[in-house]
C-alpha cells in the first residue's frame, strides 16, 4: 500500500512539474489521473484532475469530480463551507479565462 501511495505522489509531482515548466495542462492531466487512480482515497489528487480538466474546458467532468469529492466529505478542504468557496473560485477563474 505504501508503494502505491509513493507512486501516486510521484505521478502527481510529474503533473506539477509539467505545469510549472511547460504550462501544458493537457500533458499534465494523465499524470494527475494516474495519481488519483493509485490513491483514490486522497481527494487532493482528484482535485488536481478537476482543476486541470476545468482549465482544458471540460466543465462536465469538472463538476462530476467535484461532486465525488464533496460526497466523500471534502477531505481536502476540511469543511463544506471552504469547499463551496473554493468551487466559487474555480468558476470565477474559469469565467475570467473564457473572457480573455
Amino acid at each position: 500500500m505504501l508503494r502505491l501511495a509513493n507512486m501516486a505522489v510521484g505521478y502527481n509531482n510529474l503533473g506539477v512539474i509539467v505545469i510549472n515548466e511547460e504550462n501544458d495542462h493537457e500533458k499534465a492531466l494523465p499524470h494527475y489521473e494516474k495519481a488519483a487512480e493509485l490513491a483514490p482515497h486522497h481527494d487532493f489528487y482528484k482535485c488536481n484532475v478537476a482543476s486541470t480538466v476545468l482549465k482544458l474546458g471540460d466543465e462536465a467532468r469538472f463538476e462530476e469530480i467535484i461532486k465525488e469529492v464533496f460526497a466523500s466529505n471534502c477531505e481536502i478542504f476540511g469543511r463544506k463551507m471552504l469547499f463551496l468557496s473554493a468551487l466559487d473560485d474555480f468558476y470565477l477563474a474559469y469565467a475570467k479565462l473564457k473572457n480573455t
